[in-house]
């Protein structure tokens, strides 16, 4: 038998592997992936091992949180000749909790420097850093409704020349009884609601001036742990008012963060080409990051499945979702995640005022009575169709059997539960270590760039010895600083030049990118071909133009991204190099040891409290010390 044990912090990223309790030789691939995330390396874990460890028996050992222990799982299910055991540890609300009760408790300790509005202030922003998940849809396919189902009212338009025309933001705010908002122009808010109702949401999308519109209220049936989930409602890239709302969409799917995109699919109209060019787009994306959160973040919502209930002759659910699957794999998307809903009947089921309205109300009846038979004697239950985590489909029939009244069995059967666990899933595998890492980070600099000079005269001040020592370090500075900075400046001054010109350089490059492609794009359609019909005509000509849009736009995102990361690379060596001079001109400073003052003024509280190993925290310290 193989003993393999896997510990995985995702707040520090670091994978630690051990084979028969020894570390795994130095030409194993399993080094490459102890600095890289979970998802990354699990899928080619069962591989690696097979070849690495030919093992007849393996008994794996996962110490971590139970959400990345589970994907552990998943890639060796089907294999009989594997166990998995778990070694639980903090989870990530937890440690969340733990910061901000170290964080309170620094707030009434006795270093003022930690306890001002600015330390607080920039504390709490992170703490609400905004997670993004945009929702876009093909014509006709329920997006309205699978909004206003997860919101649990009729609340969102879901009259087509209503819903198309503006994006809309829609701000979870927990406990909030209403919903408010505010409409924008060109970036100036015009008009504010204490309390928004659907008919001022119908009237702002009728505005010509309006473009966006902001939301706030309570999404319920999504658990975000302090993160302040935002839903984007986007009219979609293919919506021909305003070409901001491709560059929205393709933004989305290239953010760093990996925000969530549901793109709402029809049941009924699948064979679909207006959207291709997004989708091969998404495909690309997902090929290229090699790694399984990208291929999580697309979810395709197939809306309307209860459609087979209308027609006893549509085709079986599992040939329809094979339809969508392969219409997806067509376009370059590998095994997509589809979620089959109803959502119309799980807003009629949630909207509480459907019970006021006698037609809504018989509608409600007949929908549940659907599937609540459906599912006792046909065993039909739409959770199983889904190609999602197993855990999320095992809980939906947990909940199916905890079910009381045919209310709540048909809304566990329409998909939408299912749809807002992968969500909340989702967002505690990725987005919550996210923000806790980064909060931990600034939590950190604050104590150092606050708190370390005092703390190091504090040491020295009672101590004449240092205090000699001290003066003649800074009369070392003074002297060498007066030589060096010329040459130094001068240094700066010529790399802050060349980050100009490789910024000017790269924006020229896609220029001629730009107009490569339009050339390109003008002789495909410039074809000899005689058309005779007027419609063909400016078919083809609105498809040249859409062509144009969508390529433009596309690089304009790759453009955006690529010169925003060039110039943080060249800026993080602008900075280390200025580090290495400072650092050159203070050297012979042996006795003033900033480290190991810091870790006094700490107690290491942090670290204990986050879970940081002492490597990494010497080199948070070491990053930055001298910022």
């Amino acid at each position: 038998m193989v003993k393999v044990e896997i510990e995985y912090n995702p707040y520090l990223i670091t994978s630690k592997f051990k084979i028969n309790d020894k570390e795994p030789s130095e030409n194993s691939e399993l080094k490459y992936f102890e600095d890289k995330k979970l998802q990354l390396w699990v899928s080619r874990l069962p591989n690696i091992l097979e070849k690495e460890t030919n093992f007849d028996v393996l008994r794996i050992i996962f110490k971590g949180r139970k959400i990345d222990y589970l994907d552990i799982v998943n890639v060796f299910e089907e294999n009989s000749k594997v166990s998995c055991e778990h070694i639980p540890v903090i989870e990530s609300q937890e440690r969340l909790e733990k910061l901000k009760i170290l964080f309170d408790k620094i707030q009434k300790g006795p270093y003022e420097e930690l306890r001002t509005s600015r330390v607080r202030e920039y504390f709490e922003k992170t703490f609400s850093s905004e997670f993004e998940i945009g929702v876009i849809a093909t014509v006709s396919s329920g997006k309205s409704t699978v909004l206003n189902a997860i919101l649990g009212k009729d609340f969102i338009p879901s009259k087509n020349q209503a819903c198309t025309a503006k994006i809309s933001r829609i701000y979870n705010e927990k406990g909030k009884e209403e919903f408010s908002g505010a409409a924008y122009a060109g970036g100036e808010e015009i008009q504010k609601f204490a309390v928004l109702s659907q008919k001022d949401l119908i009237q702002l999308n009728e505005n010509m001036d309006v473009n966006l519109i902001e939301i706030y209220g309570d999404i319920k049936n999504i658990e975000s742990e302090e993160l302040k989930l935002v839903l984007i409602d986007t009219p979609g890239p293919n919506n021909a008012n305003d070409f901001s709302h491709k560059a929205l969409t393709y933004d989305l799917i290239s953010k760093e963060y990996k925000p969530l995109l549901l793109y709402v699919l029809n049941y009924q109209q699948l064979a679909i080409t207006d959207d291709r060019t997004l989708l091969e787009d998404i495909g690309k994306e997902i090929e290229n990051s090699g790694d399984t959160q990208t291929s999580e973040r697309f979810i395709f919502v197939l809306n309307k499945f209860d459609a087979k209930f209308e027609n006893v002759n549509d085709d079986p659910i599992e040939k329809t979702i094979e339809i969508a699957k392969q219409h997806l794999q067509n376009v370059g998307i590998k095994n997509p995640i589809i979620i089959p809903t109803s959502a119309m009947t799980a807003l009629l089921i949630r909207n509480k005022s459907c019970e006021e309205n006698r037609i809504l109300k018989k509608m409600k009846r007949n929908k549940v009575e659907e599937l609540v038979e459906a599912y006792e004697y046909e065993n039909f239950n739409i959770n199983n169709y889904m190609n999602i985590p197993q855990n999320i489909v095992k809980k939906m029939e947990h909940k199916l059997n905890e079910a009381g009244t045919d209310d709540e069995r048909a809304e566990i059967l329409t998909g939408i539960p299912a749809l807002e666990e992968y969500i909340t899933e989702y967002l505690s595998k990725y987005a919550v270590p996210e923000k806790l890492k980064k909060a931990a980070s600034t939590f950190e600099n604050f104590i150092n760039k606050e708190n370390i000079q005092n703390k190091m005269f504090d040491a020295v001040r009672n101590n004449e010895a240092k205090m000699k020592d001290m003066q003649q370090a800074i009369n070392m500075l003074e002297n060498n600083y007066s030589n060096k900075m010329p040459q130094i400046k001068e240094e700066l001054k010529k790399r802050i030049q060349d980050i100009e010109k490789n910024g000017k350089k790269q924006v020229e490059n896609y220029e001629i990118k730009i107009e490569t492609i339009s050339g390109s794009l003008q002789k495909k359609a410039n074809t000899n071909e005689k058309m005779e019909d007027r419609n063909a005509a400016m078919e083809k000509v609105k498809q040249y133009l859409e062509n144009l849009q969508s390529e433009y736009f596309k690089l304009k995102t790759e453009m955006d991204a690529n010169i925003k990361k060039t110039l943080n690379d060249e800026i993080n060596k602008l900075g280390k190099f200025y580090e290495n001079e400072i650092s050159n001109i203070s050297a012979g400073n042996k006795n003033i040891s900033m480290i190991d003052d810091l870790k006094k003024i700490l107690n290491l509280n942090i670290k204990n409290n986050l879970n940081f190993d002492e490597k990494e925290f010497e080199k948070i310290l070491n990053d930055t010390k001298t910022k």
